[in-house]
């Protein structure tokens, strides 16, 4: 079974998940359910406008590090 493609945008940073976007967070969560299979998928391809690298980095860890490259949002975040 092939799964589709799909374009989730996060919106603000952390603040659909911590409360403060529930009309994203929502539009979130329907897209996946309405999109995407019960089955979990094998493995996913992330990809991220937020780093840049030169030559072009590819990671295949089961935990990535995380690149915070934004600022500015509550603590809890």
């Amino acid at each position: 079974m092939k799964f589709p493609i799909v374009f989730i945008n996060h919106g603000g940073g952390p603040l659909p998940l911590i409360g403060r976007q529930p009309e994203l967070a929502k539009h979130m969560k329907e897209i996946a359910s309405l999109h995407l299979p019960p089955r979990q998928p094998k493995a996913t391809v992330a990809l991220s406008a937020h780093y840049e690298a030169d030559p072009v980095e590819v990671t295949s860890s089961i935990n990535p590090s995380m690149l915070f490259d934004y600022n500015g949002f509550p603590p809890e975040t």
